[in-house]
């Protein structure tokens, strides 16, 4: 960057250069000496308190990094496109990233504290790590290693589930509402390839939801017109307001997910009293009806 054109045109010269490179508070020193037009008593004072402000500031200002990797427990190898959650004190998810080809992951806490890691891959069990602290601009390695999911022995047991599954769905007329063609649908066969920490990164993938989380927990909203809170439904019971969907259902759960935005959308039966959308999501638990 040309400093003396930055100082010509009074455009404010960015921290992240000055802080990357102390020889940007040397040749600011000098501007500041040499330059005809920077002269002001005023001017000269200001811009000697900012080189002095830049000196002093750390390196690293407000982040703490968690970062490490994600591996397989037999093989050693790295698990890619596995989902690493940070989690708070209390057990709140605060913060969450996939791994890259190397199995690499890295998280920015928003403040020191006490922390847990939960990891998630395809075909892995999930796995909590203990707590752990993260200091003030520093940062935590933490490397984490999944057990293969042991494959279901038992092909009978497998049928028998899958078969369970499609009776309750077609009892409830998902099958039928997605050969309508209104709204839209998550399929078992797609919810069983996305590895999810909780409910809310199943949601994620259906089309016109949006999730935003935050201190008081998740705010499920479907993009129509303007964006608006649907009713959310779990095997056709109605969760009250307020109710946070993160808790509301196992992820590993969960079979199949419909949205339907507006009330052009919404079936008969959740018509009623229902103007934004709703989502119906539904587990493959309890029985048929």
């Amino acid at each position: 960057m040309d400093l003396h054109r930055a100082f010509r045109s009074r455009k404010t010269l960015p921290l992240g250069l000055a802080l990357k490179n102390h020889s940007s508070v040397g040749a600011l020193m000098r501007l500041l000496q040499d330059r005809p037009y920077l002269k002001s008593p005023l001017l000269l004072a200001a811009g000697i308190l900012f080189c002095l402000s830049v000196l002093t500031l750390p390196a690293t200002v407000g982040a703490q990094v968690v970062q490490g990797h994600l591996y397989d427990s037999e093989t050693r190898g790295p698990i890619i496109n596995g989902t690493v959650a940070l989690r708070n004190d209390l057990g709140t998810i605060v913060g969450r990233a996939a791994t890259d080809e190397a199995g690499a992951y890295e998280l920015t806490a928003r403040a020191p504290g006490t922390y847990s890691l939960l990891a998630v891959g395809l075909g892995y069990r999930s796995t909590p790590t203990g707590q752990f602290e993260v200091v003030e601009g520093e940062v935590t390695t933490i490397d984490i290693s999944l057990s293969p999911e042991p494959l279901e022995l038992d092909p009978l047991s497998v049928e028998g589930r899958r078969q369970r599954m499609v009776a309750k769905l077609t009892y409830h007329g998902f099958y039928e509402r997605q050969q309508q063609g209104f709204g839209s649908f998550l399929a078992p066969e797609q919810i069983k390839r996305w590895p999810a920490i909780n409910v809310v990164d199943i949601l994620e993938h259906a089309p016109f939801v949006h999730c935003e989380r935050g201190a008081t927990g998740t705010r499920v909203i479907i993009r129509k017109y303007g964006d608006c809170e649907p009713a959310l439904y779990v095997d056709g019971r109605k969760l009250p307001p307020g109710f946070d969907i993160e808790y509301a259902v196992d992820p590993e759960n969960v079979v199949a997910v419909e949205v339907f935005r507006g009330t052009t959308q919404i079936p008969l039966q959740w018509a009623a009293y229902e103007t934004c959308g709703v989502i119906l999501i539904w587990t493959g638990m309890g029985g048929v009806g």
